[in-house]
């Protein structure tokens, strides 16, 4: 029997900005008592889920994104306030945004989204939004829209110039992720 694998692929942002993100975003933490606080340490992009594949199908997906890989160039970008889906007043995910100026988040979710389906992995029905999840609800909850404002200050450009195809490890205690591979942008 092969090992079925739970896959994504997602770029990192600097541990720096990450550690800042949940420093500003500690005071709503009130406002959200039911929230289930994603680790600093497992805040990520995410480009793409790929969802539960067999193993062998590992190497091809590895293929797939070494070549996106070489297709696109690095680029910076900033975190650019706070929002969550499905809106700021009925909250079930609160995330940081990402300002990507140069289009490189989209490219690379567009153009993963495309080399996978031919491996039969499906495209998503909604558009990318590239963000940080900061915490999770499991029932929306309404929140008076200006007790989500959160300062991040001055925005500080980091360098996308890699993405890493994860596997997720799931378990009570919640999820854990392991990277399988790190792909260097051209």
């Amino acid at each position: 029997m092969t090992d079925r694998l739970r896959l994504f692929v997602a770029f990192d942002v600097p541990e720096e900005q990450r550690l800042h993100v949940r420093s500003a975003t500690e005071p709503l933490r009130p406002f959200l008592p039911s929230a289930r606080w994603t680790r600093v340490e497992d805040q990520h992009v995410t480009l793409k889920f790929i969802g539960w594949v067999e193993g062998s199908q590992q190497e091809p997906i590895v293929d797939v994104c070494r070549a996106v890989a070489r297709r696109h160039a690095s680029a910076e970008m900033t975190l650019a306030g706070v929002g969550a889906f499905p809106s700021r007043t009925r909250v079930r995910v609160l995330w940081a945004g990402i300002d990507d100026p140069s289009g490189l988040g989209v490219g690379l979710a567009e153009d993963l989204a495309a080399a996978l389906e031919p491996l039969g992995i499906g495209r998503e029905e909604r558009s990318f939004t590239p963000h940080l999840t900061l915490a999770r609800l499991k029932t929306p909850r309404r929140v008076d829209e200006g007790a989500l404002a959160a300062d991040l200050g001055p925005p500080a450009p980091f360098l996308v110039d890699a993405f890493v195809l994860y596997r997720s490890h799931l378990s009570p205690k919640g999820a854990r992720y392991e990277a399988m591979e790190r792909f260097l942008l051209a």
